[in-house]
């Protein structure tokens, strides 16, 4: 999850729009409700994999999922 955060963060840069992925002005929250935590900051990732885990639900792997259908 990390390297895709960080190759969507660094497309800017690869298509010469800025020069650093923190000068792109379209970067957005990757968690919702935490408009100001950042993945470029020191303290993001461990404090996103500590509030996914914390809303992650107990029964994720067990549940039955209802059947995809094709539009």
């Amino acid at each position: 999850f990390a390297k895709v955060c960080f190759y969507v963060l660094n497309n800017p840069v690869k298509a010469s729009l800025v020069a650093e992925p923190e000068q792109w002005q379209h970067m957005g929250a990757i968690v919702p409700g935490y408009p100001k935590l950042h993945p470029l900051e020191a303290t993001f990732w461990p404090t996103f994999w500590k509030l996914y885990l914390e809303t992650r639900h107990a029964d994720a792997g067990s549940r039955v999922l209802p059947p995809r259908t094709s539009s």
